[in-house]
């Protein structure tokens, strides 16, 4: 009976010792997750924004509000660069970019986000 509660004692302490790494491997795989999503959607919302200047190259409105509605959580204009206009058969280049927050936010010492960009480049046309 003696040996029986010491292999339970002994399954405890090793739970004890394994379950922290699961749970941050876990919370990593999240976070990475997060990251690599949001970075597909500003890069949609870059492409967005790129396609709408490209096709009615004088409406630089329209294409921060289609980058917006790409990328819900909406980009920041500061760090952002949709150009105004573009002239036919040139390339215009977007790039978006947006202050993207952590899930696990401030308990696991992570403050204030990462900040990510999305890029894309179309022709001009008519």
């Amino acid at each position: 009976m003696a040996c029986r509660d010491r292999e339970r004692g002994a399954a405890a302490v090793e739970f004890a010792l394994v379950i922290p790494l699961l749970l941050a491997l876990i919370v990593g795989i999240l976070e990475v997750s997060h990251l690599y999503n949001s970075q597909i959607l500003l890069t949609n919302a870059a492409r967005e924004a790129a396609r709408t200047l490209a096709i009615s190259p004088h409406s630089q409105s329209a294409a921060v509000s289609a980058a917006n509605s790409a990328y819900p959580a909406g980009i920041d204009p500061a760090g952002s660069s949709i150009p105004a206009s573009c002239t036919e058969g040139s390339p215009v280049n977007v790039t978006v970019q947006a202050n993207v927050k952590f899930l696990t936010g401030s308990w696991a010492g992570f403050t204030g986000g990462l900040t990510l960009q999305g890029k894309a480049s179309m022709l001009c046309e008519k």
